[in-house]
C-alpha cells in the first residue's frame, strides 16, 4: 500500500536518507511524480539523488526551497531531460518554455497549460520536436501574457548524460542571480573535467573576472 502523506522524525543534528518506497510504502513502486516537504521548523536542509537500479550513474541536487514564476535551465540540448511542476492548486493557462541559443537569440517558444499539481518530465525534443539540433538554455515562465496573473508556483531541474554518467542541475530562479560566486571544486585531468556555464539574463553585456 501507500501511506500519503508520510511523517518521519529527524533526531537532533541527525540525518536520514530514504528511498520513495521507504517513505510512502512499497505501493509507490513504478509511479512517478513530485514531493512536497513541510518541516516543523526551518532547521532542515536536504538534497535528492537520481540514479538507475544498477547504480551505473548517480547525481543529485538541492531540494527546492522557494517556488518561482520563472525558471532558467542553464544547459540544455535536444536530449536534456527537463522536469518541472506546477506545485499549486491554480491552473496555469499561459505557461511558456522559451529556448535561447548561446548568443541570447530566441530560437523557439512553446506555450502550454499546466493543470493544478501537474508537471512534465522528459527530453526537450519530446516536448519541442523542432529542437533536434538545439544547444543553449531554456526559460520557463508561469505566464507569457501581460493580462494573466504570474504566480510563483514553479519548481524544476534538469538532467543530461553521456554513455556512462549523468549530471543533475536545479533550475535557477530570478532571485538566484549573483554578482560574486565561488566554485568549491574544479578539476581537470585524470579522466575528469569540469565545465563552467554562465547565463547573462540582463539586457546589457557582462564582464566576468574568473580567478
Amino acid at each position: 500500500g501507500i501511506t500519503n502523506p508520510a511523517t518521519i522524525t529527524l533526531p537532533p543534528m541527525g540525518q536520514r536518507a530514504l528511498r520513495a518506497a521507504e517513505i510512502f510504502g512499497g505501493g509507490i513502486a513504478g509511479r512517478t511524480g513530485w514531493i512536497e516537504l513541510s518541516a516543523s521548523s526551518p532547521a532542515v536542509k536536504g538534497f535528492f539523488l537520481v540514479f538507475d537500479a544498477a547504480l551505473q550513474y548517480i547525481d543529485g541536487s538541492e531540494i527546492v526551497e522557494q517556488l518561482s514564476n520563472r525558471l532558467v535551465f542553464p544547459k540544455v540540448s535536444a536530449d536534456t531531460i527537463l522536469t518541472f511542476v506546477n506545485a499549486s492548486a491554480a491552473r496555469l493557462e499561459h505557461a511558456g518554455l522559451s529556448l535561447f541559443d548561446d548568443n541570447g537569440r530566441l530560437v523557439d517558444r512553446k506555450l502550454m497549460t499546466l493543470t493544478a499539481y501537474s508537471g512534465f518530465s522528459g527530453s526537450l525534443i519530446s516536448l519541442m520536436p523542432g529542437a533536434s539540433s538545439f544547444s543553449g538554455y531554456a526559460v520557463l515562465e508561469a505566464s507569457t501574457t501581460p493580462f494573466s496573473v504570474s504566480r510563483e508556483t514553479l519548481a524544476g531541474f534538469e538532467t543530461y548524460r553521456n554513455r556512462s554518467d549523468v549530471a543533475a542541475l536545479s533550475a535557477a530562479a530570478p532571485g538566484e542571480q549573483l554578482r560574486v560566486g565561488y566554485l568549491p571544486h574544479f578539476v581537470s585531468g585524470g579522466g575528469y573535467y569540469s565545465a563552467l556555464a554562465l547565463v547573462n539574463l540582463a539586457s546589457q553585456p557582462q564582464r566576468v573576472r574568473i580567478t
